[in-house]
């Protein structure tokens, strides 16, 4: 088979999984939401893992404002 037919199928194939796999995790997600509800779980959105701020995964100082809320430089360089 040629290799540009053999690239084409894969992606679909890939595609097509992909597909699938965000139609379970909506289904999961969905459960998991009426799930909360009937327990009276408070469900505001989706839970984020923290993001370390150092490459070596340390976090910077506690930087939490009086409102609980932390704050973010707006400008960062990428690494």
């Amino acid at each position: 088979m040629h290799p540009d037919v053999t690239r084409q199928l894969i992606e679909q194939r890939i595609n097509d999984l992909q597909v699938v796999a965000r139609q379970v995790e909506r289904g999961r997600a969905a459960r998991r939401a009426r799930r909360a509800r009937r327990r009276g779980t408070d469900v505001s959105g989706p839970v984020l893992p923290a993001v370390p701020d150092y490459v070596d995964g340390t976090f910077a100082a506690d930087k939490t404002a009086a409102d609980g809320r932390q704050s973010v430089p707006t400008t960062r360089r990428a690494a």
